[in-house]
């Protein structure tokens, strides 16, 4: 922020690149609403809509609503966003999700972050499913992931940076950079 960049990626050190993506990740940049202000890359976590999640989503608004279990003191907006939303064939509104290893923030979404956890209260992760429960986030997911974590997936760049060098320049080229 300090230095004026409009946009900032942020990629933890054992991502791992899914190059088959980027053809979807090109149409999800088209996709992207002008406005965006965090899109999420790589992550895990989530809950898609589906009957499994929604009966949870429900199950917990109950709680809430009777104050069953200690979930009246949770924030009711949090419980209502936790499934994912279709924004676009591409693109997912964000709903809860448990980790963030890959994403990309515009100024205004760098800076909102940035203020709600001064002083830092929250894992970083955890920030993009609390703050849109008390705040106007414009946070969007691909729909196919651009990144994962090396240590879930099948194979690890790690000590292979020849390997991880032709995917990226791969890359590079698919995007006209």
């Amino acid at each position: 922020l300090d230095a004026g960049h409009e946009r900032i990626l942020i990629l933890e050190d054992d991502v791992q690149l899914h190059p088959e993506h980027l053809g979807a990740f090109k149409a999800a940049m088209r996709e992207l609403p002008a406005d965006w202000e965090i899109l999420m890359l790589g992550f895990y976590g989530e809950k898609y809509p589906g009957v499994a999640s929604s009966i949870k989503r429900a199950t917990y608004l109950f709680y809430h609503r009777f104050g069953l279990f200690n979930w009246g003191k949770v924030n009711k907006k949090f419980l209502e966003q936790l499934i994912m939303q279709r924004y676009s064939p591409n693109l997912w509104r964000l709903g809860k999700l448990v980790g963030g290893h890959a994403y990309a923030l515009t100024q205004s979404g760098c800076r909102k972050l940035i203020d709600f956890q001064t002083p830092i209260f929250l894992q970083a992760d955890r920030v993009f499913s609390y703050y849109p429960a008390y705040h106007e986030l414009r946070a969007f997911a691909l729909d196919k992931k651009l990144f994962t974590l090396a240590d879930i997936s099948q194979d690890s760049w790690i000590g292979y940076d020849d390997r991880a060098s032709k995917i990226m320049k791969k890359g590079k080229s698919l995007l006209g950079g």
